[in-house]
């Protein structure tokens, strides 16, 4: 009985490491360029502009909300489309 509670103490104070580190890990992502990512931001969007959002994040390789962090730092310029000439 004694070895069953210290091989649950010990698998108790693996889990506990794992987590622990599983949170550092995901804290250390939600730093950019010396900020931490605390922000939440909500939009609504249309059908269309959503799937826009995606192919765009898509085509550059990054995820939509990096795409959004970098046309927000001004890294992506986003410039407006003259829809008269169509």
């Amino acid at each position: 009985m004694a070895v069953n509670i210290k091989t649950d103490e010990a698998t108790h104070k693996r889990e506990l490491k794992k987590k622990k580190a599983a949170r550092a890990a995901a804290k250390a992502l939600r730093i950019y360029e010396g900020e931490s990512k605390t922000e939440r931001f909500s939009i609504k969007l249309t059908p269309r502009a959503k799937q826009g959002i995606e192919d765009l994040a898509d085509s550059l390789g990054l995820s939509q909300a990096e795409l959004i962090e970098q046309i927000g730092r001004g890294k992506i310029r986003v410039e407006p489309v003259d829809d008269s000439a169509a």
